[in-house]
């Protein structure tokens, strides 16, 4: 039987897509750490030296779904946070619990619970916070995201104009200054998508450093919060009191 080649260049381009999005957000982490990160140009990552990524891709094409596609309907934020974000991130803060919770038979269940309960919480607020970050690219992309979920349930027809003018525009759009118009213009949504990502991983840290470690628990916050690049927007509507 003949391999369909066009299928594997259109995995491989949505590879590079992937990989290229990765580098670019690592770059931005790095960016005042003092280590210079070369990122390698697109022609250069090629399906062989990505096999598993290959495997699990291709697992989308075999199973109908096209991830280049992306989303076509807003959902609503609790949707978002419930059905999207608690698979997508909340789930992943769990992940090092996956061994103990099938091997480790003499720790405490409950306490154990409260701990991945804690867990989840942080990953929920991180996802917001990379919402906040990555919300033009989410929108070139067709992903969701619960800053656009929130705009698009209280000012329907403003998100709708703003989406169009993202996908529009492409790549010449100024995302920065898109986003400053639009901080300026909604305040409220900004302010609101951020006290609920605080909410949430202050939520956490109380649980994981309960007791002799509370002192802990600013320092996490906040440290999460600049470490994924969000601190602009709690500048703006905090003053900077506490990140500064």
């Amino acid at each position: 039987m003949a391999i369909n080649f066009q299928q594997f260049s259109m995995i491989q381009e949505e590879l590079r897509d992937g990989l290229i999005l990765f580098w670019k957000k690592a770059e931005n982490v790095l960016s005042d750490s003092g280590v210079e990160l070369v990122i390698p140009k697109r022609d250069d990552i090629h399906l062989e030296d990505h096999f598993f990524s290959l495997l699990f891709l291709y697992a989308y094409f075999k199973a109908g779904i096209d991830p280049q596609k992306g989303i076509y309907d807003i959902l609503p934020p609790k949707s978002v946070l419930n059905d999207i974000h608690s698979i997508k991130t909340g789930l992943l803060f769990q992940a090092p619990w996956a061994l103990p919770d099938k091997f480790e038979d003499k720790l405490d269940a409950g306490n154990c619970e409260k701990i991945k309960e804690a867990l989840f919480s942080i990953g929920l607020g991180c996802q917001i916070l990379d919402d906040l970050v990555d919300l033009i690219i989410d929108l070139k992309m067709k992903r969701h995201n619960y800053v656009v979920s929130l705009f698009y349930e209280s000012e329907k027809k403003a998100c709708l104009k703003f989406i169009n003018t993202i996908r529009e525009n492409g790549e010449t759009i100024n995302g920065k200054g898109m986003i400053l118009a639009l901080q300026h213009a909604h305040p409220d949504l900004f302010r609101s998508a951020a006290h609920q990502a605080e909410t949430f991983i202050t939520s956490g840290c109380r649980t994981l450093f309960s007791g002799e470690q509370e002192s802990m628990i600013p320092f996490c916050v906040s440290f999460l919060i600049q470490r994924i690049g969000a601190q602009s927007y709690f500048e703006s509507h905090q003053a900077g009191t506490r990140l500064k």
